[in-house]
């Protein structure tokens, strides 16, 4: 397979012709489970049964896994569905989605989908995507949701690439009031802590929970992009400059866009040839052509 370049048809499918050993990161959205039309024969996402859902992406990942390089990095963007039925959605039944689920109950998708990648790949953080606004929603039996789940995976736990990001300290001068409560952590030289080793130069190690803004698009008729933002961060902590990214749900470009922003490759798949289309002419307006 060519880099730099959007393939048409089945994740799956395209999967299996990828070389081994060919791909550094794998940047992704799957197709959430009944939210979305995306008006396609054989889209991922509205099967009838979760459990056939989560098969299939376990299995996409399965094959993918010789695909990798033994330093992969892997992110997976994927939410939640509540167990309410969806009428304009194909469905033989009028009550529950989901009967092993009782009704309006979240389906924990993206808890169960991570346990069983974990056979295949280590989890090393479940990340939180914090949205700084989110539309409104009537849901006023719950709490208003306003974030997404981010599964960090690797091939190998023990030798992948990850480069630690920083964010600014918030005081010039940090102080660490008592280091004998610390004084467990062991990762440093010698085994003594102090407030020069404790304290990175580069600033705080950037934690799990990441607040960014939806970024709207006019440009797109996609129906769910994520952010350039989070995909950059993502890349500049998981792939090296030069490296081969993957996306086997391209939609409307993104993880393309900024995979070449940051001197990187990348390689596509997408089911809606419209879509792939609206990448492309991303592509070439937001990166200066396609490579």
């Amino acid at each position: 397979m060519q880099i730099n370049k959007i393939y048409h048809g089945d994740c799956i499918e395209l999967a299996k012709r990828l070389p081994d050993s060919s791909i550094d990161c794998i940047v992704t959205s799957p197709p959430y489970y009944f939210l979305r039309d995306y008006g396609v024969e054989g889209q991922i996402g509205l099967e009838k049964d979760l459990s056939e859902y989560i098969d299939k992406l376990v299995d996409l990942f399965y094959i993918l896994l010789p695909k990798l390089k033994d330093t992969a990095t892997i992110f997976i963007n994927i939410d939640d569905t509540f167990n309410n039925q969806k009428a304009e959605f194909p469905t033989d039944s009028k009550k529950s989605l989901q009967p092993q689920f009782k009704q309006k109950s979240m389906m924990l998708i993206p808890y169960i989908f991570a346990e069983k990648l974990c056979r295949y790949y280590a989890l090393r953080n479940i990340i939180i995507w914090h949205k700084l606004a989110v539309l409104p929603r009537e849901a006023r039996g719950r709490f208003m949701p306003d974030f997404e789940p981010i599964l960090f995976f690797v091939k190998d736990a023990d030798n992948y690439y990850f480069k630690p990001q920083y964010t600014p300290y918030k005081t010039i001068n940090r102080k660490l009031k008592d280091f004998s409560k610390v004084k467990h952590i062991s990762n440093f030289s010698g085994g003594n802590i102090t407030k020069k080793n404790f304290f990175a130069n580069e600033g705080a190690l950037l934690r799990a929970v990441w607040s960014l803004s939806n970024e709207v698009n006019n440009d797109t008729e996609h129906l769910a992009c994520y952010p350039k933002k989070l995909v950059a961060r993502i890349l500049q902590s998981g792939c090296p400059e030069g490296g081969v990214v993957l996306d086997p749900f391209m939609g409307s470009g993104t993880t393309a866009v900024v995979a070449k922003q940051l001197k990187m490759n990348y390689i596509g798949f997408e089911l809606n040839i419209k879509y792939i289309e609206i990448a492309n002419k991303r592509i070439e307006n937001e990166v200066g052509g396609l490579f």
